[in-house]
């Protein structure tokens, strides 16, 4: 009897130790926060803070989720992804180029949208990333024409990423400077509105106080109780952004109302985008590129600019362009840690534009023969 007792007892204590070392081995899913906006409004931005701030290194102290482990994934709809040669340079070693640490470097999904043309590479890097760098939070920052719903419903639909990934929060970004109507027409941006768990109302330092209630005012109309921040170069608190409930009834039942219309995969044909990228190993002419972005506000389609440029004036120095409707900034590159090996490599973005007539415009700006440095070396 006595033995039988013991026997019972050390079998219940196997299955206690079995039931623990279930619970050890259950793994939390990863955590997968959409970065989602229209074109130039702040995206990259968003993330680079976002990491910065949970890494500890952004100026305000030490977060309390400094250890937490970060993946980015990168999608730009254009050819040359200059958003994940941003956010990789987060992940470098200052002064080396090819020194981003091994396994940590951005995922990048180009040349298409995340939403549609390329959803299943999307999928498929995911659960690369997911095994290779084991993070505990993805942020995921999407095109500015892509919608959020349609990789709202892969994360839902997908077996394995169902499995593997939780949904954090929509985090919706606007330029509050640069708002156009033709925005609110875009099919995705409506979505991208909609879809928001937070919506960040950026730049508002470039904006006039009616331009900021104008679109405050919106967004509520579109998305009622969405939570709306104000901010400048898209800086908010980590904790309003990471970590965001969104498993709440009323977030879920929004996310799969019937009243969203998803948008079909040539929604870029439906809102009239294109892109077109430029490349030159040789630099630009200073000049002529000041008059060609200049002459970019004049009926050119152009709504976004984006990338890196040399000019022959200065040889040594690399330069960041971003250019959004009919604002353009120029910002010297301290430690250049990209690996882009051309002079000159940006981006256009826009509605209707003529790629073989701005690529001419383009290539006229091209200082084959460092014209310019050599008429500065004569007159000195």
């Amino acid at each position: 009897e006595k033995r039988e007792k013991r026997e019972k007892r050390d079998a219940m204590a196997t299955e206690k130790r079995k039931k623990r070392e279930a619970k050890v081995k259950v793994k939390a899913k990863t955590k997968v926060t959409i970065v989602t906006g229209f074109l130039g409004s702040g995206k990259t931005t968003f993330i680079k803070h976002v990491i910065k701030g949970i890494r500890g290194t952004s100026g305000q102290g030490r977060s309390h989720k400094d250890k937490v482990k970060i993946a980015a994934i990168v999608n730009d709809f254009a050819e040359f992804n200059v958003d994940a040669e941003l956010v990789g340079a987060l992940h470098a070693e200052p002064g080396h180029s090819s020194g981003r640490r091994k396994g940590s470097a951005p995922l990048e999904l180009s040349n298409g949208c995340v939403c549609c043309t390329i959803k299943d590479d999307f999928i498929v890097g995911v659960l690369d990333v997911i095994e290779s760098q084991k993070p505990e939070l993805i942020l995921l920052e999407t095109s500015g024409v892509s919608d959020p719903y349609n990789i709202t419903a892969a994360l839902r639909q997908s077996r394995e990423l169902s499995e593997l990934c939780q949904l954090d929060a929509v985090i919706t970004l606007v330029d509050a400077s640069n708002f156009q109507e033709m925005y609110v027409k875009s099919l995705a941006m409506q979505n991208q509105i909609r879809a928001a768990d937070v919506f960040l109302l950026n730049k508002v330092d470039l904006a006039t106080e009616d331009q900021v209630e104008q679109v405050r005012g919106m967004v509520e109309k579109m998305h009622a109780g969405c939570r709306v921040l104000k901010c400048v170069r898209a800086a908010v608190p980590i904790p309003l952004v990471i970590d965001v409930d969104t498993s709440s009834p009323s977030v879920s039942v929004e996310r799969e109302g019937n009243s969203v219309f998803q948008l079909p995969g040539f929604h870029l044909e439906l809102d009239a985008l294109g892109s077109m990228t430029f490349k030159s190993t040789s630099p630009f002419c200073l000049r002529k590129f000041q008059h060609f972005l200049l002459s970019l506000a004049r009926n050119s389609g152009v709504v976004r600019a984006k990338g890196f440029v040399s000019f022959s004036l200065m040889p040594s120095r690399r330069y960041e362009l971003h250019l959004v409707g009919d604002r353009y900034e120029v910002c010297e590159v301290v430690d250049d840690v990209y690996g882009v090996e051309e002079s000159v490599a940006i981006v256009l973005i826009g509605t209707g534009i003529k790629s073989s007539e701005l690529r001419q415009r383009l290539q006229g700006c091209v200082d084959h023969y460092h014209e310019e440095s050599d008429a500065a070396s004569a007159s000195k």
